[in-house]
């Protein structure tokens, strides 16, 4: 990797684990790539549980969580 894209990389890495928004992705194979320190903090999970692993639909969610998101997301 060339020096650029890795301090591209790093920016992106600190910016995801300072920002107030839960960020979860997983890849195409269901895999963890992301989980930043809002969305440990909202799930209550150790990163060392959830990245590089399958969680697909197996993950906890907050009662109310899914229509909370369709509400904010109908508000912007």
């Amino acid at each position: 990797m060339n020096r650029d894209m890795e301090t591209l990389l790093s920016m992106y890495e600190q910016i995801l684990e300072l920002i107030d928004l839960g960020v979860h992705a997983v890849d195409q194979h269901g895999k963890t790539v992301i989980y930043n320190r809002k969305m440990r903090d909202i799930e209550g999970m150790n990163i060392e549980d959830v990245l590089d692993k399958k969680h697909f639909g197996r993950l906890p969610l907050q009662p109310g969580a899914a229509e909370h998101a369709a509400r904010s997301a109908a508000h912007r």
